[in-house]
């Protein structure tokens, strides 16, 4: 389950994932990988 929680008036959100282990890391390692290519 991926979760978004937020607050009013902020600009960040935070995720919560409940996942096992190996897919926890592959989607962190896609994710870096989504902003490395953003921020370049």
């Amino acid at each position: 389950m991926l979760q978004p929680i937020w607050r009013d008036r902020q600009r960040r959100v935070r995720f919560s994932i409940d996942a096992r282990l190996e897919h926890a890391l592959a989607l962190a390692a896609l994710l870096g990988n989504r902003v490395s290519s953003i921020d370049h």
